[in-house]
């Protein structure tokens, strides 16, 4: 069974909350990289690499890796709550 995001995130020494970390991976990619896609950005070298480093620096959690910060932000766009149909 893989482990819970929860609990990854502190074996790499972060100390927040699953959702602030969401929220800032969700805040940064908005702000600086709103022209890419979430696939676009994790398929380019440089890119993701900065993207990644900027959420490193922000959560002031250096041990956290590219494939885990990659995954979270699919993550989100995945897990997102859907709208129910409208109903006339």
């Amino acid at each position: 069974m893989r482990p819970r995001i929860a609990e990854t995130l502190k074996e790499f020494g972060y100390t927040g909350t699953v959702e602030d970390f969401r929220q800032a991976i969700a805040d940064i990619k908005a702000a600086d990289y709103s022209d890419f896609t979430d696939e676009g950005l994790i398929v380019t070298r440089d890119e993701a690499g900065e993207f990644c480093a900027k959420v490193r620096k922000r959560q002031g959690a250096p041990r956290l890796t590219r494939p885990f910060i990659l995954t979270a932000l699919i993550g989100i766009r995945k897990n997102k709550p859907r709208r129910k149909p409208q109903t006339a």
